[in-house]
């Protein structure tokens, strides 16, 4: 789990400080939790939901974690799975 901490500045000029837990980077962007507008027993709560999911995914990043570029993926079928 990776926690950042940065100033950023919209397109029309508007500042803010924001605390994210980082949930996937890329080279033009990051994907994040946003843990600005949430209490500490929030982001506690969160910190330990993701803390657990990657221990239980860990034997599986091992072997079968792949990076994919967009550019090279042809026949694209997503779907969405719901509990």
């Amino acid at each position: 789990m990776t926690k950042m901490k940065f100033d950023y500045e919209k397109d029309n000029g508007d500042k803010s400080t924001r605390d994210v837990i980082l949930l996937n980077e890329r080279s033009t962007y990051i994907d994040t939790i946003d843990t600005t507008k949430l209490s500490e027993k929030e982001i506690n709560e969160m910190v330990t939901i993701i803390k657990d999911y990657e221990n239980k995914i860990k034997p599986y990043m091992k072997i079968a974690f792949r990076r994919f570029s967009s550019d090279n993926m042809k026949n694209l079928i997503v779907e969405k799975v719901n509990d």
